[in-house]
Formats: C-alpha cells, sequence, structure tokens
C-alpha cells in the first residue's frame, strides 16, 4: 500500500498492471476490482474497460460486460478487437 501512496506512476496504469498480475493467477474476482479501480482513476483508459469486460465474461457474468463493451467502443471504435469481443459475448450467453 506504501507504494501506491507514493507512487508518481499514472494510478491507473497501476491498477491495470496489478488486474493483470491477478488475471495471470486465476483471481479474476480481485482482478476485476483492480480493473474498476483503474477505469475509476482514469475514465478514458480503454484497456482498463477491455480487460474489465474480459474478466466479467470469465466469471459469466455477460449482462455486466455490456457497459465495459460499450465504453470500449465509445473510446476505441476502430479497433479490430471489438467484433471479437462481441463475438466472445455472445458465444458465453447461456
Amino acid at each position: 500500500m506504501r507504494a501506491i501512496s507514493t507512487t508518481t506512476y499514472r494510478l491507473d496504469r497501476f491498477y491495470l498492471e496489478l488486474g493483470k498480475i491477478y488475471s495471470v493467477q486465476n483471481k479474476y474476482e480481485e482482478a476485476l476490482i483492480q480493473f474498476q479501480k483503474a477505469r475509476q482513476f482514469n475514465d478514458k483508459n480503454a484497456m482498463a474497460w477491455k480487460q474489465e469486460f474480459y474478466t466479467l465474461v470469465l466469471l459469466d457474468r455477460n449482462k455486466n460486460a455490456a457497459l465495459p463493451l460499450n465504453k470500449y467502443i465509445e473510446l476505441k471504435p476502430n479497433s479490430p478487437e471489438i467484433g471479437k469481443m462481441k463475438i466472445k459475448l455472445l458465444m458465453n450467453e447461456k
């Protein structure tokens, strides 16, 4: 926690990277919290929205995944990743 309070690094990036670490460790709930913190510090951080989307899909929270998907599309409308994200969401729906 001391590292967080004394950092000069952009906090949204810090939380984004921390979330990625939790994801690699299959700690998806913890990762989700970090991605949400990242976007709270910078709501224009498209990567935070994208990572939140994928984490919610992994957690089978498809209805909740719509908001981060839409925000990612708003921030990165020309991203080739959008089609993949939409397919992932559709394939995961039950």
